[in-house]
């Protein structure tokens, strides 16, 4: 008798699956997940989530997600699976659906951020290809020399983040945009953030958390206008400075590896690359 290996299926995520999901998130060593901001169990109850769930049999062997798409772009977000050997027909049968419900929704391209190297095949053999890289700066504590600058730097409070959202759609590119509940979640977790006024305008601003004795600068924008005017080295310096006076042990920061301009920042300000990169996959729909 010749046996024949039980079909994968693919269905749309509902809360029903929420248990396995967690199971499997604890469980599994084939798991990726890219949350900036908010916990697994959150976003994917959220109206963000664009969710499939691949079964074999009466089991569910992995589940693959996205957020909606921001000026069509968007990220795969979760990506989790039972175990090694699912791996590649698992994500071969849920990509093609989330592609297309991420179509539908106004995406063109999708990116994926690869943080483990099992990834690396199952990726490209679904048709991402190469895009850039996430790169880590780091700053060891040391005192920072503050130049005079024309920009008053103030803390900015959860009734400022409409005015912050503002400025990071202009910053960004729709890749890298945040949406609002982003924001309002990334300035809650913050444990500092600081806006730089010239005058009475704001034109930038930076937002960093703190785990245990290290800081990190998760998001410093500056309208484009006002792009290499020195709003950045302002907000940049106050925020060393607020870390060093708390006695971290650095400060770290992630860039692109294409962005030259942030680059020379950090650079100028005594970050220096520590060699963990991160590459971005991408490919358009």
């Amino acid at each position: 008798m010749i046996m024949t290996e039980t079909p994968i299926r693919v269905i749309p995520y509902t809360r029903g699956f929420r248990s396995t999901l967690n199971d499997m998130l604890f469980f599994s060593s084939q798991m990726h997940l890219h949350l900036d901001w908010s916990h697994v169990d959150t976003w994917i109850h959220s109206a963000d989530a664009v969710v499939w769930v691949a079964t074999q049999g009466e089991k569910i062997v992995g589940f693959l997600g996205a957020s909606r798409p921001i000026g069509g772009y968007t990220w795969i977000r979760v990506a989790v699976f039972k175990d090694e050997a699912v791996v590649m027909p698992a994500l071969m049968a849920l990509w093609n659906p989330l592609k297309m419900a991420l179509s539908a929704l106004g995406a063109t391209h999708v990116y994926w951020m690869l943080f483990d190297d099992w990834l690396n095949t199952p990726v490209a053999n679904v048709g991402f290809v190469p895009h850039d890289e996430v790169v880590t700066f780091v700053r060891y504590n040391a005192p920072i020399l503050i130049k005079p600058s024309r920009y008053a730097i103030h803390s900015a409070n959860m009734n400022d983040v409409d005015r912050l959202y503002q400025i990071d759609c202009q910053a960004f590119a729709p890749m890298w945009q945040m949406t609002i509940e982003d924001m309002r979640h990334a300035r809650r977790s913050a444990a500092v953030c600081t806006m730089a006024l010239d005058g009475d305008d704001v034109v930038g601003f930076q937002l960093s958390t703190a785990h245990h004795r290290n800081g990190h600068l998760a998001r410093l924008a500056v309208l484009p206008h006002m792009q290499g005017k020195g709003v950045g080295s302002a907000l940049v310096s106050d925020l060393v400075r607020y870390f060093t006076r708390r006695h971290m042990d650095y400060v770290s920061v992630n860039t692109q590896l294409s962005n030259l301009a942030s680059q020379h920042l950090y650079t100028k300000l005594g970050f220096a690359r520590n060699g963990y990169d991160m590459p971005v996959w991408g490919i358009k729909i």
